[in-house]
């Protein structure tokens, strides 16, 4: 499984210095009045403040317990609210209905699209285009979440991306392999299987001598392996035409 440190999923830095926090987490004028305009006491204000500011830099909502301590600090003297207990911003996330409706009022201020069939929609298209040139479950997460980004969806879970992410790349796969193996006639699917057969000793197995290396150049040697060529050609002229497989596919298909 791919980790979110693989990706350019959003996260919150284990440490913030002064400057990141004022940059990044800095109320703006409009955002003192969207949470003095939404929420009456101090507790309230500084929990949607939290809620604002951090969906700003994440692009998802986090858990209170997600928020590391500085932000909250940072923010409580912000909106000069600095000596909120822990319990009371606690309280006011488990208040039935006010964290989401919170979170409603901070979409239309902020014009996020919520998480919904569209975005799942978003997710399955930009996932199924990345997995036709790209192998890694880490690029084709940031391809779909950068597409995301784009369309100011809100960002689902990473373990939503990394599963349809997953899940399209197995797909592209098996329609690339169903390309090469359907317009195989039984003969030479047979024949591919027999070559995998362990051959009895001293004998050489049809997957051994399709890896066979040239040995030495003496005359016996040069002409066995013109013999080995033209054996390969043999094969050659019973797969199927690779065309629809894109070139960088290819490669990941004989390295995986």
């Amino acid at each position: 499984m791919s980790s979110i440190h693989e990706t350019a999923y959003p996260r919150f830095k284990p440490e913030l210095t002064q400057r990141e926090l004022e940059d990044v987490y800095s109320p703006s004028d409009e955002d003192h009045k969207f949470i003095r305009r939404n929420a009456r006491t101090e507790p309230a204000r500084l929990y949607l403040a939290l809620l604002l500011k951090t969906v700003q830099k994440l692009g998802y909502f986090p858990l209170l317990d997600e928020v590391p301590a500085a932000i909250v600090s940072f923010l409580g003297k912000a909106i000069g609210a600095r000596s909120i207990a822990a319990r009371d911003l606690q309280a006011e996330e488990k208040r039935p209905n006010s964290r989401q409706r919170w979170m409603e009022a901070i979409r239309a201020y902020l014009k996020i699209r919520p998480i919904n069939d569209d975005t799942y929609s978003a997710i399955q298209n930009a996932a199924t285009e990345a997995a036709q040139t790209k192998h890694e479950l880490a690029d084709i997460i940031n391809v779909v979440i950068e597409e995301l980004v784009r369309q100011r969806f809100e960002l689902p879970a990473f373990s939503t991306l990394h599963r349809r992410a997953l899940t399209a790349r197995s797909e592209v796969n098996d329609g690339f392999f169903k390309g090469l193996v359907e317009p195989l006639a039984s003969p030479v699917i047979a024949r591919f299987d027999a070559m995998l057969v362990p051959a009895a000793p001293p004998g050489v197995s049809g997957w051994q001598q399709l890896k066979q290396d040239p040995k030495k150049p003496t005359n016996t040697e040069v002409r066995q392996y013109l013999e080995h060529l033209q054996w390969l050609k043999s094969w050659a002229t019973q797969l199927p035409a690779i065309a629809h497989t894109p070139v960088v596919k290819r490669s990941q298909f004989v390295t995986v």
